[in-house]
């Protein structure tokens, strides 16, 4: 499979087909573009292979940074990710391992985050009720917060009702809502591929949501991206194969002091 990523005047496209798009506001001002394109185009996509069957992916942009992350992030959700499905977590796991990732060159591109930034948070918000309960809390004590909602394109009906949902949001409360429409989501999805069903394409989504927020937290000086999840994925069990997971590793209390060790890294080079 060949992904061919490119910049757009409003964000990413891949393929001349699946975009990643901003407000024009946020990714005009960005400055970081190069970089967030090769670490982009791998978190979005690094799935698409246990999802679609491919074995290989050539992309065109540069190896990405925080490729080993991301990996370690999949690796430590394969096992809760095919619970309910025929494969076992060592074969998913080998299948993993297998994939075979090219990339234009090995020239890692590093951010150069030099903007001040101040006491303020950008909020994932998928409009449940942990992401709902994160934003009134940084809203609360004064973090100013900003949402973004990562449209994914895949549930047309559901996107539909969350954006009246947060336009509500916003004139009720007065917290700033952007909308990022992210197609390039349809790849990780097994409905696209028509494959059986599964979420093993969505093992990337946490990690991908922080990575995602990096342009609204430089548009907004941002300093902090908060996360929000549920007390229960904190809890550890063992899976048909008796392999101890977390529900979700990355909204896990490990998962997220991970997330946030690495994000401090991504920030201080």
């Amino acid at each position: 499979m060949n992904l061919n990523f490119k910049l757009f005047h409003k964000g990413i496209i891949v393929n001349n087909k699946f975009n990643l798009k901003y407000p024009s506001k946020i990714w005009k001002t960005y400055t970081e573009k190069d970089f967030f394109l090769d670490n982009v185009a791998y978190t979005n996509t690094l799935c698409v292979p246990l999802v679609s069957g491919v074995s290989k992916i050539q992309y065109n942009p540069s190896k990405p940074l925080i490729k080993r992350y991301i990996d370690a992030s999949v690796l430590r959700d394969i096992p809760s990710a095919v619970e309910d499905y025929s494969i076992s977590t060592s074969a998913m796991i080998k299948k993993f391992k297998r994939i075979e990732y090219k990339f234009k060159d090995n020239k890692i591109k590093k951010p150069n985050f030099s903007s001040e930034t101040y006491e303020k948070a950008v909020v994932p918000f998928s409009c449940g009720k942990d992401s709902l309960l994160t934003l009134a809390v940084c809203d609360e004590v004064g973090l100013e917060p900003t949402a973004p909602y990562f449209n994914d394109t895949v549930s047309p009906y559901e996107n539909k009702l969350k954006i009246k949902y947060l336009k509500k949001i916003k004139k009720k409360l007065g917290i700033k809502i952007e909308i990022v429409r992210n197609s390039i989501e349809k790849l990780n999805d097994f409905e696209f591929w028509g494959k059986e069903e599964s979420v093993i394409g969505y093992s990337h989504l946490v990690f991908n949501f922080c990575l995602l927020s990096l342009p609204l937290n430089s548009f907004y000086n941002a300093k902090y991206i908060v996360l929000g999840n549920e007390y229960g994925l904190n809890s550890k069990f063992k899976n048909k194969d008796g392999v101890w997971c977390y529900p979700s590793y990355d909204q896990s209390f490990e998962g997220t002091k991970r997330l946030n060790k690495i994000f401090d890294l991504i920030g201080s080079i």
